[in-house]
């Protein structure tokens, strides 16, 4: 039997890898909607308006991409203690507030707010820990009117946090899911203009989501690719050295002291580094060494509560010495915001949460596990903000001295 001809081979290569790629994405699209079926027509039309991708988080399918250059994620769940639908999106959000409906557990923050529509504040209680900031936004006629679309149920919940919106319903609304949820990312992404005219917004960035690329797919293409142009080439030239692993692939690593998995939850990490003890302000590493904590950009934790010390917090620094948190739970990025200034990190234990002196004006929520505290201004006692999750929602609050927090 004669030899095949280089070209055919290749050819060949080509073609098989192709059908590997077309099955796994037809065994992945299964996959993916499994549960969803009858979700997968709204869930493409939510994912063409966001020019994103669909993907499944444990039991949730996720959609995410940017809406009007707006940052969001929409998630829908049939697990029990979770939201049917959840939309996050990133916004330059320089203060809190929270909308519950009444009836419901009191929304997070300290000091209500009145709205310019009673009969919205009739039916959903506003609540901020920044009455200031809070009542300049709901005060504008394009913003009151977005929240009544956005708060069309009384069983809706909205949040603003730093950098960030978040809206939950209970259950997933039918009929015409895709027709809803594109209506609320119309309003939260005329929400995120607004915010943007806010004071101070300016120090907030927001940047793209870039689409996650089907590693194994492309991969296999990639390979068979190499594959058929190395048979060609060895079939046609000469002997000659090893081939660099550089010469085939030009990945870029992640920072020093963060996993690949982590890595690949955070978005823009070109550039950008894992903070060191010289980063941070004297105070804040003088406390952290007396309580016995390790000074480092990367901090491990059970931020979820499942008991499992698998979540992580980093700060991040880039070139010109901008700073970043990011908050990974259950192998998901739930926070990723930039400060001015970090002077130090540090785990809270579940435990000692319930013993911070916040004043006054305690956090609502309890906390499904250890909490995150950052310091954000060195020399200043009261400049600690602690982040904790409540049912997959981020909840935040300032001690009035993190140096009287238990670590340990």
């Amino acid at each position: 039997m004669g030899s095949i001809h280089p070209v055919a081979l290749a050819l060949l290569i080509l073609i098989v890898v192709g059908l590997v790629g077309f099955i796994i994405h037809t065994f992945r699209r299964g996959r993916t909607f499994s549960g969803y079926q009858e979700l997968t027509g709204d869930a493409q039309q939510i994912a063409k308006s966001l020019n994103g991708e669909i993907f499944r988080d444990g039991n949730d399918l996720v959609i995410s991409g940017n809406y009007r250059k707006m940052p969001a994620i929409v998630r829908f769940s049939y697990d029990e203690n979770t939201p049917g639908l959840n939309l996050h999106a990133k916004a330059k959000a320089t203060f809190s507030m929270s909308v519950a409906p009444k009836g419901e557990r009191a929304a997070e923050g300290r000091a209500l707010v009145r709205t310019p529509d009673d009969m919205f504040d009739a039916r959903f209680y506003t609540r901020t820990d920044h009455p200031t900031q809070a009542k300049m936004f709901v005060g504008g006629k394009v913003v009151i009117q977005h929240l009544q679309k956005l708060c069309c149920s009384p069983h809706t919940f909205f949040s603003i946090t730093t950098g960030a919106m978040e809206l939950s319903e209970l259950t997933i609304p039918t009929p015409y899911t895709g027709h809803h949820v594109t209506d609320h990312l119309e309003s939260m992404a005329k929400l995120a203009r607004a915010l943007e005219d806010m004071p101070g917004a300016e120090t907030i960035k927001v940047h793209k989501l870039e689409k996650e690329k089907s590693h194994i797919i492309r991969g296999a293409i990639v390979v068979g690719i190499i594959a058929a142009v190395i048979t060609v080439y060895a079939a046609t030239s000469g002997p000659r050295g090893g081939i660099s692993v550089h010469e085939l692939a030009d990945t870029e690593p992640p920072p020093a002291g963060m996993t690949p998995l982590d890595a690949s939850q955070i978005q823009r990490l070109r550039g950008w580094r894992l903070a060191t003890a010289e980063d941070f302000g004297p105070t804040a590493r003088a406390w952290l060494r007396d309580n016995g904590q390790d000074i480092s950009g990367r901090v491990t934790g059970d931020f979820s509560g499942r008991n499992v010390l698998r979540d992580v917090a980093y700060v991040l620094v880039d070139p010109e010495g901008h700073r970043r948190v990011v908050v990974i739970v259950d192998g998901i990025n739930l926070y990723d915001a930039e400060y001015p200034e970090i002077a130090g990190l540090a785990r809270i234990p579940k435990g000692a949460i319930a013993d911070i002196d916040w004043g006054k004006y305690p956090p609502q929520g309890t906390p499904d596990g250890d909490g995150v505290l950052i310091i954000r201004k060195r020399g200043d006692l009261g400049a600690g903000l602690v982040l904790f999750t409540n049912e997959r929602r981020v909840v935040s609050a300032v001690p009035v001295n993190f140096t009287q927090i238990r670590l340990r």
